[in-house]
């Protein structure tokens, strides 16, 4: 009988406890629903507006890289990088100054292997893409400016004398401190003058159809020439010809080159040596093809090409001097047509 009673009670207590996990269960759930509604209510309350402001945070001014990458990414940072999307999207000069980044970063581990690697590839691919796309004038003009630029940094920031006194404190601060670089800064500068012969001779290339037929053939001003020397054959026509090369058209060729140069970000230097090349070739070609052609010596040809080179001179100097103000001639053109007019029945040609 003592047995049954106890699991009687055992029963009774298991039921029991059943029953109090059961509404301890219903109360926390309660106390649950209660704090919802709580907080339901507060978020109503209107919140005082804080503002979040961001740490200042002080950039190194490096690029790491991993051991090996050198090639893959110069290959999207030289050999396939277009120049017209940097040129005109980006800040002039980025690819050198994302080389010279990596090149910090080799400099601050101390890894003279990064850094002769950084170095040589750049240059050997630099060089590749100028030998494959040589005759493209935006390809070498951009490349000559960002070789330029790279060439600057390594002297900028190699900790000579010369230079740290032009920095400011926080440039001094991102000077190499292991390696000293002046051999590569020889070789980028033998880089750059290889670039600006190739530069040239592509301006060469595009000038040399357009010199002869803009500055000896065509007629800027109506009644200069007068009859035409003997050996010119041009068709009359009542109509000016639309296909015409004019000296407007050298011209503004000439302009989209120093448009195309500043756009680079190539040093004004550069530039003004540049625009004086082009002035050497236009007068060089023109004069030996006007020794070559006997039909082109006279002293009518000979007023047309003054007026071509008073009209042109102050465009090509004022590329040469942006900030300055290009003299104008003495006299206009048409000004000097006239006078020429006048005394032309006096004067025997030549």
């Amino acid at each position: 009988e003592l047995m049954e009673q106890q699991e009687k009670q055992d029963k009774t207590i298991r039921k029991l406890k059943k029953q109090l996990k059961f509404y301890m269960k219903k109360v926390e759930d309660f106390e649950a629903s209660t704090q919802q509604k709580n907080n339901a209510s507060a978020m109503n309350f209107p919140v005082r507006a804080v503002n979040i402001t961001r740490k200042e945070k002080e950039y190194q001014g490096m690029l790491e890289y991993k051991e090996g990458d050198e090639s893959r990414f110069l290959k999207n940072l030289v050999i396939d990088l277009k120049p017209r999307g940097v040129a005109v999207s980006l800040i002039p000069g980025l690819p050198a100054y994302i080389i010279f980044m990596c090149l910090r970063y080799a400099d601050s581990v101390n890894d003279d292997q990064r850094v002769s690697t950084l170095l040589n590839s750049t240059i050997s691919s630099i060089k590749g893409v100028i030998k494959r796309r040589g005759g493209d004038f935006e390809v070498v003009s951009f490349w000559l400016a960002n070789t330029c630029r790279l060439m600057h940094c390594l002297k900028q920031y190699s900790g000579d004398e010369v230079f740290t006194t032009h920095n400011s404190a926080k440039q001094n601060e991102h000077c190499l401190i292991n390696f000293e670089l002046s051999e590569y800064q020889q070789v980028f500068g033998d880089l750059a003058i290889q670039i600006y012969r190739q530069l040239i001779k592509c301006i060469e290339d595009i000038l040399q159809p357009l010199i002869v037929a803009s500055m000896l053939e065509h007629e800027t001003i109506q009644g200069v020439l007068g009859s035409k020397p003997t050996g010119l054959r041009k068709r009359s026509s009542s109509f000016p010809d639309e296909d015409a090369v004019t000296v407007e058209v050298l011209l503004q060729r000439l302009s989209l080159f120093h448009t195309t140069m500043s756009q680079h970000g190539m040093d004004s230097d550069i530039i003004k040596q540049v625009v004086k090349q082009q002035f050497y070739i236009i007068c060089a070609v023109t004069l030996n093809n006007l020794l070559l052609r006997k039909d082109m010596c006279s002293w009518s040809k000979g007023l047309q090409i003054r007026i071509l080179v008073q009209t042109s001179t102050p465009t090509l100097s004022s590329r040469c001097h942006k900030t300055g103000r290009a003299e104008s001639p003495s006299q206009s053109p048409q000004q000097v047509s006239d006078k020429a007019s006048r005394k032309r029945r006096d004067k025997p040609e030549i």
